[in-house]
């Protein structure tokens, strides 16, 4: 079996090192079905431009693994659903 993953920020992951476009190994990591949070969707805070945001490539990741992501950022919630991830997770109220 594979070492748990624990996320510590934008495209990485420690133990092991797993690329999210690699979603046969993100798969064995066990994220089918699991609902994870994602805090802070633009590239930067209190902005709402995700243009190269790195928690659109995670999210995207998570999602082809069969993740269920619910995802809260003030400030580019409205931005994110518009242009970059529709429905395909849920917004958050609050964090």
């Amino acid at each position: 079996n594979a070492p748990e993953a624990v996320f510590i920020g934008p495209k990485k992951l420690l133990q092991p090192a797993v690329p999210l476009s690699d979603a046969g190994l993100i798969e064995q990591l066990g994220y089918t079905g699991k609902r994870i949070a994602v805090w802070g969707l633009a590239f930067k805070p209190n902005t709402d431009d995700m243009r190269e945001a790195p928690a659109v490539v995670v999210i995207e990741g998570l999602l082809a693994a069969g993740a269920k992501v619910t995802a809260y950022d003030p400030e580019a919630m409205h931005e994110a659903k518009k242009r970059y991830l529709g429905d395909r997770i849920e917004y958050a109220e609050m964090p």
